[in-house]
């Protein structure tokens, strides 16, 4: 919201700038300074939604984001030929609070299980969370500034997230889950359920 202000602000400075008299007249037997006559000028108003997107109507502030918007294309074949048998990542609560619920369930017992998410595609992904020896799990993602559930996940962001299961010891390899997109702004799915504590 601050940036789509200072940007605005910005605009209306040039303008005004563009659009001013000079500063002293220059001498002559007029009376006023001449009048300086701005080239067609138009109003555009613009809405920055809390999400950070930038729209025409404070209306489109409340339309769910479109595919276009998305930053990740997710991996959907990480799992094939794996140990994998599922792994599940869908919109919750959790003590009242918006959630990314990730379940797991793995064929064998893994050294480490590792919930792994990047915010920009340019990133590589980084551990928030991880578990040791376990094959099946429910674990909470709240989408809070809060110290709840077993991780936490920052509002107003896109996340590609995955599952890094450490075989290590049975097979010396690392498996890694499909890909999933959790998006914590306020029109995705994740933000849409009222949680009640």
């Amino acid at each position: 919201m601050k940036r789509g202000l200072v940007i605005g602000l910005i605009l209306f400075v040039i303008f005004i700038i563009s659009c001013a008299p000079p500063a002293e007249c220059p001498t002559s037997e007029e009376k006023e300074c001449p009048k300086v006559e701005c080239p067609g000028t138009e109003e555009v108003t613009k809405y920055v939604c809390t999400d950070d997107r930038i729209v025409d109507t404070k209306e489109d502030c409340t339309t769910k984001p479109t595919e276009g918007d998305k930053l990740y294309t997710p991996i959907t074949t990480n799992e094939e030929g794996s140990y994998i048998t599922s792994v599940t990542m869908k919109s919750g609560c959790y003590r009242g609070i918006n959630t990314a619920v990730m379940s797991f369930d793995i064929g064998v017992l893994a050294d480490k299980i590792r919930f792994q998410v990047k915010e920009d595609p340019s990133e590589e992904f980084k551990t928030l969370y991880e578990m040791n020896g376990v094959n099946k799990a429910t674990r909470y993602g709240v989408i809070c500034d809060c110290k709840s559930g077993d991780f936490q996940l920052e509002l107003n962001k896109q996340y590609l997230a995955r599952l890094e299961f450490d075989l290590g010891s049975l097979f010396k390899t690392i498996q890694y889950s499909n890909e999933f997109i959790i998006d914590t702004r306020d029109t995705s799915d994740y933000m849409a359920k009222v949680c009640a504590e």
